[in-house]
């Protein structure tokens, strides 16, 4: 099972929604390029995609886990919410 949390920036309403199997990062903020960041638990980045121009994004299969998706742009705005997978 997956829960996405509330993005701790407002700036970009960061979410994790589940479409099947698929787990789908999304966001506000979709005129200008993001970087993407999965963080594990200790600190590890075990995931990254940069100068997305969509708002949208698929992520790829994680094993169950505590993890943070960072999200930030070239201005500087940054986000992040917590990833469960049990």
């Amino acid at each position: 099972m997956l829960s996405g949390k509330k993005c701790f920036s407002s700036k970009f309403n960061l979410q994790v929604i589940t479409e099947g199997s698929n787990r789908i990062a999304q966001w506000d903020n979709s005129y200008r390029e993001v970087n993407l960041q999965l963080v594990d638990a200790i600190g590890r980045t075990i995931w990254s995609s940069f100068n997305l121009k969509v708002n949208t994004t698929k992520l790829p299969e994680l094993i169950p886990g505590n993890y943070i998706l960072c999200v930030h742009d070239k201005d500087g705005n940054r986000g992040k919410i917590l990833v469960q997978i049990n």
